[in-house]
């Protein structure tokens, strides 16, 4: 550790000696009012007297748009300086900046914002080939306006239409396999980062141009480092009549089987503010409604059938461009109705263990979120404060009955109701600050979290064995559960930078307390337990006489944790690397009260080296990455104790548990072909050493399991990603994306039969995932989309009597969106989904789902009168399969079943008039 501190060290003084070294002075000009980038604009340098030292014009079209408006000077004194801003149509503008030091090597002006004059040039209209989507670097631009979309789409069917392009169930979106984890609307945060809300709410046609990029880290424009903060971000950008002004729509749907829709969403833009608003209510689960894209697949057709009521409000405002506000809170409520079928396969040596069950549920929820965050930027610090108080209660309904046998022979059957209540409530707050030292950056930042958690579990539960000899177990349980955890952390950081390089030192601080409470009661045992499931005695000294001791425990945990390391970054021609080098600290204590007092400790102090290599040449593009870091094992694992509060699965503890360490490497690779054509290759391997693995033991008479977590060595993954994307045909009109995750996995487990050895089952799983997409657009006033997907696994065992999985499921068809005579539009979509290799023969299916929509505008366009229907073949069924080294699970969930809905819509813009 020490000689590779000194060896950066060493790097690092080698810049310091540099001679004659000019400094870049970076920046853009944009639109004031829509933020877009405006190019061919006259730019002068000029010193603190106002005498002119150089000139140049911003990048202008045809360049690619994340280009235009770059400019770029250089200069060679320390000093302070004027750049004077003119362009055609706009006021003049001035930017000052100052140079402190020659090691700042790179200046960033920022933004010069550039507000249109009076009189405008008048708007021609040129008709061209639309380019749907442009490369540059690891930035995509998707062009809104080149997809055709449904009248009254919102935001989510249009990212669906993006090449390379997905969006989960839950509201995900991942492109080229890379997972965005922050959706901006106008460059800001919608909602305090609640994406769901802008998916669903915000009207497709508002779109412009979509972004996608990695995004710099918080303090970029301060100072040049950025200790690689870049998460990847998707920034929805509107289109100019849609970024000022008061934009509102409104829809009221009516269908068969009783099913509604009901949404509001307003926004009310301002140049200097924002407020927004809506509310949804509905019982097709959210936002599960028809698609005409084939959405409604099998496995994400919904985790059952939902009713849902939601509501929120959105309030921002800009102080100055380098100082906001915003504030938002949303409420949701929901009423879950889910029916589970599932088979399951357990493995173990000389016969594996089956289990069939039925599982129904009623969960009704109500959650809120309160969030605010300030932003303050100057060029001489920054500061950025988030906050978030949030608020869940559940209550669930369920019953439960199961089957379990081995060698064609029943061992059991059950049957559980249960009754739930919980609440939840947290608070998190973060606050992120750094102070500009010359060319340097001091960084400190901080963060809390509180979580309290309480909750009430009954349960009237009827298990029967069927051998050795025919018996019962009843039981009516109460669970009363009371968690509260509490977290603290301090960091902090000095960017010393010269000459394209930064030494940045670090230290960081960390305290975590965690209370659990879990106490578990035998009602049964009461003289007059009764069969009312929340019955409860009326003293508490009658509870307490039916305490469960060895299934009830306290629990308190304290963790302190320092980490002192060092980052070092250095940029050269077409490349970048970047080492961390971080020591962590960490002392550790548990004490537990589970039918005796216990305490656990641990001292660890650990070396968890990660590097980083980029390199960029023309259309050539190469990361290269590597990390290896620690995972403590579970104090709460490691005392001693015997669980079997589920009478079917005991657990032990086991106080000789390692902890895991993990090395992953990853490497990407892309190759920007020609304009709208891009190939990529990503490869990612991990390891883990003491992994975690529950040794199983069982018991084959009563069918009865025992866990034991071990430590098990050889579970190794590699995974890659494929990706082409070419438009074809003449004008490019057909855009083809195709991409391919192939993978490897290798997992061990312990398994055996009671009185016998547990020898290491070695599982290997590998699969192939492949995407295929190409979408037509024949005219302006049409647009067909082919798909085809396809995931398969083949999975072996090392065991004698393993039997090898051979699964599939695959699905293909079409969308089409058309506009009719009469002014109407047809949106359709066909796709069959197909399961294939299953163990339970009635989930081998293929499954035709067919939803359409036929829409007219009326009055101009502010109102759409639709009419869709969903499932027109009754087909849907959501069923999934899994698979690991324990077993494999196949399951199926009730969906909503078909329905037709018409529903109006309005759609209301009022832009500020022109002064």
């Amino acid at each position: 550790m020490k000689r590779s501190i000194l060896l950066l060290c060493m790097m690092f003084s080698l810049s310091l000696t540099a001679r004659d070294i000019m400094i870049n002075v970076k920046g853009r000009t944009l639109d004031n009012l829509t933020g877009e980038n405006i190019g061919d604009v006259t730019l002068v340098l000029m010193n603190a007297d106002s005498i002119p030292i150089d000139t140049m014009v911003s990048i202008g079209p045809p360049n690619h748009p994340m280009l235009v408006g770059m400019f770029a000077f250089k200069v060679g004194e320390v000093g302070k300086y004027i750049i004077h801003a003119s362009a055609v149509g706009y006021k003049d503008a001035y930017a000052n900046f100052r140079v402190r030091s020659r090691r700042e090597w790179l200046v960033r002006v920022g933004d010069i914002r550039m507000v249109k004059a009076v009189k405008e040039l008048p708007e021609l209209l040129v008709k061209a080939t639309k380019i749907k989507m442009i490369y540059s670097g690891d930035t995509i631009v998707y062009n809104a306006d080149a997809f055709k979309k449904a009248d009254g789409s919102m935001l989510d069917e249009l990212i669906r239409r993006l090449p390379s392009a997905t969006l989960s169930a839950d509201g995900r979106i991942y492109v080229n396999g890379h997972y965005v984890e922050n959706l901006l609307v106008n460059g800001k945060d919608f909602f305090g980062g609640n994406a769901q809300v802008a998916l669903e709410n915000l009207p497709a046609y508002t779109v412009g141009k979509i972004k996608v990029y990695s995004r710099y880290g918080k303090g970029m424009p301060v100072s040049e480092s950025d200790m690689k903060d870049q998460p990847y971000t998707m920034d929805v950008r509107l289109k100019k009549e849609y970024s000022h002004g008061l934009m509102a729509n409104a829809e009221v749907g009516a269908g068969t089987d009783n099913r509604y829709r009901l949404r509001g969403f307003g926004m009310d833009m301002k140049e200097n503010s924002r407020v927004i608003a809506y509310g949804n209510a509905n019982n097709v689960s959210e936002s599960q409604t028809a698609s005409t894209l084939g959405r409604w697949k099998p496995e994400d057709a919904g985790n059952g059938v939902s009713h849902i009521k939601s509501a929120g409000v959105d309030i921002s405002h800009d102080f100055d461009p380098g100082a906001f506000a915003a504030f938002s809170t949303v409420y949701e409520h929901k009423n879950n109705i889910r029916e589970t079928e599932s088979y399951q396969q357990t493995y173990f040596p000389g016969g594996d263990e089956m289990k069939r069950a039925c599982d129904n549920s009623r969960v009704t929820s109500d959650k809120i979120d309160l969030k605010g965050n300030m932003y303050i930027q100057r060029k001489e610090y920054f500061v950025i404060n988030d906050a978030q108080l949030s608020f869940k209660a559940l209550r669930q309904n369920r019953s439960l009955q199961e089957r379990r046998f081995a060698n064609g022979a029943t061992l059991n059957t059950l049957s559980d109701e249960t009754n739930i209540k919980n609440r939840q409530w947290s608070f998190k707050m973060t606050s992120t600050n750094g102070i500009s030292l010359v060319a340097d950056l001091l960084r400190l930042n901080a963060s809390l979290a509180y979580n309290n958690y309480g909750g009430k579990h009954f349960s009237l539960y009827d298990l029967r064995y069927s051998k050795p000899s025919a018996s019962t177990d009843r039981r009516h349980t109460y669970l009363k559960t009371g968690n509260h955890d509490f977290n603290f952390r301090f960091k902090t950081s000095y960017d010393y930078r010269g000459f394209g390089k930064v030494l940045a030192p670090f230290y960081e601080v960390a305290y975590e307390r965690r209370h659990n409470d879990n106490m578990f009661y035998r009602l049964d045992q009461l003289q007059h337990d009764t069969v009312h499931i929340s019955w409860l005695p009326s003293t508490a000294d009658a509870l307490r006489r039916v305490l469960d001791a060895n299934n009830s425990y306290v629990y308190r945990e304290h963790q302190w944790q320092h980490q002192v390391g060092v980052y070092y970054s250095q940029t050269f021609q077409n490349g970048e690397l970047t080492v961390t080098l971080p020591l962590r600290h960490i002392r550790t204590n548990l004490s537990a009260w589970r039918t005796t007092d216990q305490t656990v400790a641990k001292r660890r102090t650990l070396f968890e080296p990660a590097a980083t290599f980029r390199w960029k040449a023309n259309r050539h593009h190469v990361d290269i990455s590597s990390k290896y870091y620690t995972r403590l094992a579970d104090l709460t694992q490691m005392i001693d104790y015997h669980d079997d509060s589920n009478p079917l699965y005991a657990i032990n503890g086991n106080k000789h548990l390692k902890d895991t360490r993990i090395l992953e490497i990853g490497a990407n690779y892309t190759h920007d072909l020609k304009a709208q054509q891009r190939l990529g290759l990503a490869v990612q391997w991990s390891r883990r050493y003491n992994d975690v693995a529950m040794m199983t033991t069982f018991d084959r008479n009563t069918g009865r399991t025992t866990a034991t977590p071990q430590n098990v060595n050889g579970n190794w993954t590699i995974a890659s990603n494929i990706h082409f994307t070419t438009p074809v045909l003449k004008k490019q009109k057909m855009l083809l994306s195709f991409a391919l995750q192939p993978s490897y996995q290798n997992s061990v487990d312990l398994a055996s039969e009671m009185g016998q050895a547990h020898p290491a089952s070695i599982v290997r799983s590998l699969g192939a995932d492949g995407q295929c997409k190409a979408d037509w657009n024949p005219s302006e006033h049409a647009q067909l989309s082919l798909l085809a997907n396809a995931r398969y696994r083949h999975i072996t065992g090392d065991r004698h009597d393993f039997a090898t999985i051979n699964a599939a499921d695959f699905d293909y068809g079409f969308s089409a969106i058309v506009d009719l005579p009469l002014s109407l539009q047809l949106s359709t979509s066909l796709v069959a989904y197909a399961h294939r290799g299953y163990e339970a023969q009635e989930m081998n299916t293929t499954q035709c789902i067919w939803n359409a929509e036929l829409s007219r505008k009326l009055c101009r366009g502010q109102l759409l009168l639709a009419i869709k229907a969903f499932d027109i073949l009754g087909q849907l069924k959501n069923q999934s399969f899994h698979v690991d080294a324990q077993g494999r699970t196949e399951t199926r969930i009730n969906s909503i079943k078909r329905y037709a809905m018409i529903s109006i819509t309005w759609n209301f813009l009022k832009n500020p008039k022109k002064k």
